[in-house]
């Protein structure tokens, strides 16, 4: 099964986590990691080789940490070019249908920050555009505390770790 990992971290030279996720992901065979900030030009996504990709995939994971609440702004920027009315959804726009999805991400405080509401229920806007498209959404694949800035938060071999650990368990499940 082909296995495309969107990642949509706005600054991936600056990621611990995420980067060390998706490095783990991407030796995983017939996974292909889509680094979002690679693939934008002017200011943009070249929409029909974001779109070819993901009709090449049998499966999609999207790599994210939940900034602000929400999807960092390139992944939201992604998903406004590339869902499109005619591809992803309405008259024509079946080319999603029936694909599994899986929300992947990491969050820089710890659980605890998100009781009410719980990043489950943030996710809702997400969750009901994806639903929109007709994908087959699977459980969320998240980890929690997993902020790293030098001098300032975090343990980086802690973080390390945590990563590590969250990459085998979407592994696990890739396979």
């Amino acid at each position: 099964m082909k296995t495309l990992v969107i990642y949509g971290h706005s600054s991936p030279e600056q990621s611990l986590s995420n980067a060390a996720i998706v490095a783990e992901l991407a030796k995983l065979p017939d996974v292909k990691v889509r680094t979002l900030a690679e693939h934008r030009v002017n200011g943009h996504f070249n929409v029909e080789a974001e779109q070819q990709a993901l009709v090449e995939a049998d499966r999609i994971v999207f790599q994210f940490p939940f900034n602000w609440y929400s999807l960092p702004w390139i992944l939201k920027q992604w998903v406004d070019e590339v869902i499109t009315y005619g591809f992803a959804y309405g008259e024509g726009g079946d080319k999603l249908k029936d694909k599994s999805v899986i929300l992947s991400f990491t969050t820089g405080v710890q659980a605890e920050g998100y009781v009410s509401p719980t990043t489950d229920e943030l996710l809702l806007p997400v969750k009901q555009t994806l639903a929109l498209t007709q994908i087959r959404l699977e459980p969320s694949e998240s980890s929690n505390g997993m902020m790293y800035i030098p001098g300032f938060a975090g343990d980086k071999d802690e973080v390390q770790a945590k990563a590590l650990a969250h990459a085998k368990r979407l592994a696990a499940r890739l396979k």
